[in-house]
Order: C-alpha cells, then structure tokens, then sequence
C-alpha cells in the first residue's frame, strides 16, 4: 500500500485534472470553431437599405439587419455594399453570402434558401412616367391600373430598367412577354456602383426614355435628396400582385444554410418584423398607407 503522502496527493491530481480537463477540452473547441463568416449583400435602395447621404445606415432594412446581426453572435458578419447584378453573381458563388431584401423566385431557388417566413410586405413597384408621358397615359388607365403590356406593345414608349433587378413574379412574366412581343419597348442599362436607380431617372429626365418601373417611396425619397429631379406621375400595373413578400435569402453554401436554419430558431423574430413594419410605414403616402393597411391583413 503507497503512503498515505502519496495517496493523498495522487487524489488531489486526479480531482485536479477532473475540475480542469472539460475546460481545457471546451477551449480547444472554442479555438476550433471560430463565428462562420458571412457576407451581406446591401443596395443602395432607399427608403430599404440606404448607404448614401445623409440616411446611410438608417433605412428599414439596415435596422432590421443590425438587430438580426446582434442577435446572431455565432457568425462573423460583414456588409459589401453592392448593386443588383453583383448581388446575383454574388449569390451564385461559394462566398457564403446573404441579403434581408430577397423576392423568391423559382430561379433564384436553385442556387439560394430563404427564411421560412417573410420579414416585411412591399407595395408593388408603380409605372413611373415623366410628366409629358404621364399626361398622355391617363387615357389609357382601365378602373385606376394601366396596363403595362397595352402601353408597350401599341404606344411608342420605351422603358428603361436595370436587367438584374427583379419587381415580383406578376411584373416579371409581363416584362418576358413584353421582350418576346417587342424587343425595343425596354432598354437594359447596366448598373453603376451600388443598385441605386438615381442614374436611371436623371436618364429619364434627359428623355432617353419615358417609362421606368420603381417605388413609390423610392423615387420620392430621391427627389428629396435631389432637387434637379423634375416631377413624375405614377400608375398602378394591372395584374401586379398586392403584396410583395420579402425574406431573408442566403446562397447554400455551409454557412448560409446555417444561417437560415439558425435566423428560422431565433426568438424574437416577430416582433423585429413588427418593428420593420412600423418604420416601412412612416415612408408611405397616407394614401398608401390606408391600402397598406387594408392589404396586411389578408396576408396573415
């Protein structure tokens, strides 16, 4: 039998290395599995994301995603400021890359998975018409909408959008079938810098094109913020859908797949939905927003 000197000590090691192994055991752990680094993908879309002037970081959706980043410890987040067609290119890659602003489409389903539920409803994009066109058009409106592929196909209008950005499923069909009827009824002009459409308007309002399709609250807050921008009338779209749904998307990468799953289990989601809301609500026309109002409900 050792001595009792011995035994006692050989007692206090073990009982040592009992209390100190599982710490040492989770900090290796700690060191392995560093926050899962991901990207997120932002537009210069106000009043949504605004990264310019004065607003840049207080948009609803830059709200919404700082709260979502802090409430999401577990992954490394970084903010690339982007424009539409970058996003997409972006999304297709390994880069685990993200965006809180997403239309789900059956194509973008292939390469990217979204939240199971949508975080805020859009009004759908208008017509917008410079002031000569939008006097014109008022002939053409059938119980307050216009039709986009009557205006297109029979007038001698041209619309000028960004190929890349997307306006809901209703809209998207008409403008693949507007393309097929005629070609030259929409230019494609190709984005600079981070997604913002004031480039398209000031193109507008030099007469390159009539027509363009865009928010309501987007090009007011443009003209806002810039003065030079002359007036312009906007057109609800027959057959646009009442309600845009947006989500929270990740490309499937490891780390997007991750994310979803993990945006999916967190708690307080509503009532940071609820906030985005609130705040997309203040942006609205009274007019828009009694229609909002009126719309809401029927999506719960």
């Amino acid at each position: 039998m050792p001595p009792r000197d011995t035994l006692v000590t050989w007692i206090r090691f073990a009982a040592l290395t009992l209390f100190w192994l599982p710490i040492a055991l989770l900090g290796t752990r700690a060191k392995a599995d560093p926050p899962q680094p991901v990207h997120w993908l932002v537009i210069d879309f106000p009043p949504y994301e605004i990264r310019t002037g004065p607003d840049s970081g207080r948009g609803v959706m830059d709200r919404y995603l700082q709260g979502l980043m802090e409430r999401l410890p577990q992954f490394q987040h970084r903010i690339d400021v982007v424009g539409f067609q970058r996003r997409d290119a972006l999304m297709k890659t390994a880069q685990p890359s993200c965006t809180v602003s997403r239309f789900m489409t059956p194509e973008r389903a292939q390469y990217a998975v979204s939240a199971q539920r949508p975080h805020l409803f859009l009004l759908p994009p208008r017509l917008v018409a410079t002031r000569k066109a939008g006097d014109e058009l008022r002939a053409a409106m059938d119980r307050d909408t216009i039709s986009l592929s009557q205006v297109l196909n029979q007038r001698q209008y041209t619309l000028g959008i960004y190929p890349a950005r997307r306006f809901g499923e209703a809209i998207d069909q008409q403008l693949e079938a507007i393309r097929a009827e005629r070609l030259a009824a929409i230019q494609d002009y190709r984005e600079i810098g981070t997604g913002s459409i004031i480039d398209l308007l000031n193109i507008m309002a030099r007469g390159r094109f009539e027509l363009t399709l865009a928010y309501t609250v987007e090009v007011e807050y443009l003209r806002r913020n810039h003065p030079d921008l002359p007036p312009m009338d906007y057109f609800p779209i027959a057959g646009a859908t009442k309600l845009l749904p947006l989500y929270i998307a990740c490309n499937k990468t490891p780390e997007g797949l991750a994310l979803v799953q993990a945006v999916d289990q967190l708690s307080g989601q509503e009532e940071a939905a609820a906030q985005a809301q609130r705040d997309f609500e203040t942006w609205l026309t009274p007019e828009e927003k009694r229609r909002y109002d009126t719309l809401l409900p029927k999506t719960k």
